[in-house]
């Protein structure tokens, strides 16, 4: 992947993440709870997103399924996180829970077009020969 689709792709899960965190905030309104509530989701939704990169990236230099096991359980993992992290937010009242798992999940699907341009050409290295 060369430098300018890395750039492009990063700069399309920006504008994705900031487009969702404006229509919670629109949908649910400017409350400080609503506000933490977003800035929790898309910061540890970014961040889940960015360690997954990572980890996929490393995955495609190893022998086959490597990559997809680390996406598969990446996204348990997620939804275990998005459970218990609604949850305590709902029952602490911390920050807004909907907002939180709204831009929480924004933040995951900002993040697949990136990891789709980064794995883009490398499945005949990790996937073995095409027929």
């Amino acid at each position: 992947m060369t430098a300018r689709t890395t750039a492009l792709t990063t700069l399309a899960g920006i504008a994705v993440l900031a487009a969702v965190a404006a229509g919670v905030v629109a949908f649910r309104g400017d409350d400080a709870a609503v506000i933490r509530g977003v800035a929790l989701g898309a910061g540890l939704g970014a961040a889940g997103s960015v360690v997954e990169a990572i980890l996929v990236h490393d995955a495609l230099r190893r022998p086959r399924g490597q990559a997809l096991r680390i996406v598969l359980l990446g996204f348990g993992l997620r939804l275990a996180f998005l459970l218990g992290a609604t949850l305590a937010l709902d029952a602490t009242g911390v920050a807004d829970a909907a907002s939180f798992a709204l831009c929480f999940l924004g933040g995951f699907l900002a993040s697949l077009p990136a990891l789709a341009a980064a794995t883009s050409g490398r499945a005949m290295r990790n996937g073995g020969a095409a027929s």
